[in-house]
């Protein structure tokens, strides 16, 4: 099984992102929040998305590549 890390600089953007949503009910395990990992030839794309409202936040750092 492959597994896959965020930076210290991805998890800042994305905690900061994150207090947008602050207080509001999740449902009962909390499971608002999807984290994509999607592997390519360059690198990997990292996405957050908001199952409610459908917003998503991409923390992929393209300049790496």
């Amino acid at each position: 099984m492959d597994s896959f890390t965020i930076t210290p600089e991805q998890l800042l953007r994305i905690e900061e992102w994150l207090k947008q949503f602050e207080g509001r009910y999740t449902g009962a395990i909390g499971g608002a929040f999807t984290y994509c990992f999607t592997p390519t030839g360059l690198g990997v794309i990292v996405k957050v998305r908001d199952s409610v409202s459908g917003q998503e936040l991409d923390v992929t750092d393209y300049d790496s590549w």
